[in-house]
């Protein structure tokens, strides 16, 4: 686990991570990783070089679980963007336009239920898009 994360993984935060590298299928960040896709020899994709990207990190409880606040990166942009907060702020800005405010009003707002009830409903859904 690179050394910057210091909140808890929960079993949550491990379907949340891999349904948002599998949903995605490359690094949304180009910053430093090449080539953007990679894929096993069987052709399938390789989701293990790739990251679970939080613009406001899990801490922010109301918004750690939320799509439009986790991106898929690759290792390298992870470290690249977390060592230069600045673009990646700038980075969210332009990828999320007028939505940037409201997440930023998301993740300053408490999460109003028990991380227990968040957790059960984030794995029930990564277990629903895992059979469709």
């Amino acid at each position: 686990m690179p050394s910057w994360n210091t909140s808890k993984n929960r079993p949550a935060d491990t379907r949340w991570s891999k349904y948002i590298r599998t949903e995605a299928r490359m690094c949304q960040f180009g910053i430093t990783c090449q080539p953007k896709e990679r894929y096993k020899e069987d052709g399938s994709l390789d989701i293990s070089y790739m990251d679970c990207v939080h613009f406001y990190g899990r801490r922010k409880e109301s918004t750690r679980f939320d799509s439009q606040n986790t991106l898929s990166g690759c290792k390298g942009c992870h470290k690249y963007l977390h060592n230069h907060p600045t673009e990646h702020k700038e980075f969210m800005k332009k990828f999320l336009g007028k939505d940037f405010d409201l997440l930023t009003i998301r993740a300053n707002t408490p999460l109003g239920m028990p991380k227990e009830f968040q957790d059960n409903n984030v794995i029930l859904f990564c277990k629903q898009k895992e059979k469709e």
